[in-house]
């Protein structure tokens, strides 16, 4: 896997949780700056059907999958040792899919939540069926 922040950054938006590990290394005015040139950063249908497909075979972990979510919902990688402004990457949703995309982000960012923090595998399918 490339450590190239620019790499890595087109990675996470096309639904490979995996690259958020490089992202995590950054601080916010790293992140910043590999997202320089790279927008529009558009997460697709198929982005988001990547993550809950791996997250459904044990491609990834649900905590991935989480983090993957955050990300792509925020802008930034969520570390609570990051001092200083946040300065959030603009990413976008396709808008033709914007509604199916937002509910599979929005369910997916919940895991590890007290209430809500397990997604069954129908929930996966039913998010699923909603992206294709």
């Amino acid at each position: 896997m490339s450590h190239n922040p620019e790499d890595a950054l087109v990675r996470a938006v096309a639904g490979d949780a995996r690259a958020l590990r490089v992202l995590a290394e950054l601080n916010h005015d790293a992140l910043a700056r590999a997202a320089v040139g790279l927008t529009p950063l558009i997460v697709t249908p198929e982005a988001t059907i990547r993550v809950l497909e791996d997250l459904r075979a044990g491609r990834i972990s649900p905590e991935s999958a989480q983090s993957w979510a955050s990300f792509v919902r925020r802008g930034y990688v969520e570390d609570p040792r990051q001092r200083g402004t946040i300065r959030p990457v603009e990413i976008d949703y396709q808008p033709d899919s914007e509604s199916a995309i937002v509910d599979a982000v929005s369910r997916l960012d919940e895991i590890g939540d007290v209430v809500d923090g397990v997604v069954s595998r129908s929930e996966i399918d039913t998010l699923l069926e909603r992206l294709v």
